[in-house]
């Protein structure tokens, strides 16, 4: 039973995106923001409804003569490795890198709690990683995952959060640190 526009439409609408129909092939067209930038990207529909892709447009650019071509592929590889549903890929004839996520449904069904766990990985992951890459190309050094901690304070930053919770916040940070500083060395002996 594969999978018609109509019912890929209703599971988009069951996530409240807002879409726009290919007028040209089975294919809707979406646009999203996160931390790192806005982003566009498509859900395809092919082979008579039994295959779904999710894949950006134009995510970054990486052409063959450029300088740090070989690290930004070294990036793109350790995200294909740690990564389990979305993927990076680079276009050798244009020097296009997108991020594509693939879901074969066959005579099976997808479900809007399947689509909906597709859809909010792949945001995340063209988001959080698309900085990353774009590093890579700038400098030829891969500045690694973002550590939980940076990320947060990325997602709230100063203006994310009233300013009165901000202060407790810090407050309740200070208070940790002396906390520990007069709690002084360890008074275990033996173990």
């Amino acid at each position: 039973m594969a999978l018609t526009m109509k019912e890929l439409q209703k599971l988009v609408e069951g996530e409240d995106f807002r879409y726009f129909v290919d007028p040209t092939r089975d294919a809707l067209m979406l646009g999203a923001s996160g931390l790192n930038g806005t982003y566009q990207f498509i859900i395809l529909l092919e082979v008579q409804g039994q295959f779904v892709q999710f894949r950006t447009i134009g995510y970054l650019h990486c052409p063959a003569d450029h300088p740090n071509l070989k690290e930004v592929l070294e990036v793109l590889g350790e995200l294909n490795y740690s990564l389990r549903l979305v993927k990076f890929a680079r276009d050798p004839s244009d020097g296009e890198i997108v991020a594509y996520a693939d879901v074969w449904v066959m005579d099976g069904t997808l479900t809007q709690k399947q689509f909906g766990r597709m859809i909010h990985n792949f945001l995340p992951s063209i988001d959080l990683n698309s900085d990353r890459i774009k590093r890579t190309l700038e400098t030829g050094e891969d500045p690694g995952e973002l550590d939980p901690q940076t990320l947060m304070e990325r997602m709230l930053g100063e203006a994310g959060l009233p300013p009165k919770l901000r202060d407790k916040i810090r407050e309740l940070e200070e208070q940790k640190k002396e906390k520990s500083k007069k709690k002084g060395p360890s008074k275990v002996k033996k173990i």
